[in-house]
């Protein structure tokens, strides 16, 4: 029952540790027209969040689906 209390504990602290420990991703930034720009993207030091970052800039917009053609 010990062990039990003692891994209760070990995993609330280490819960507690990993989400208190987070830093903001860049991923957060708003995706828009300013933020998108190359200039501001080359700016993110982080290789990983910089990539995330311009992906999610390139899938921004909307889907506009063409015109029906008949042949």
């Amino acid at each position: 029952m010990e062990h039990f209390k003692l891994w209760k504990w070990l995993i609330l602290i280490s819960i507690l540790g990993t989400a208190c420990s987070q830093e903001k991703s860049t991923t957060e930034l708003q995706v828009n027209n300013e933020t998108c720009k190359p200039e501001n993207i080359s700016a993110i030091k982080d290789k990983v969040n910089q990539q995330q970052f311009a992906s999610a800039c390139a899938r921004r917009g909307q889907f506009k689906p063409s015109e029906k053609k008949s042949w």
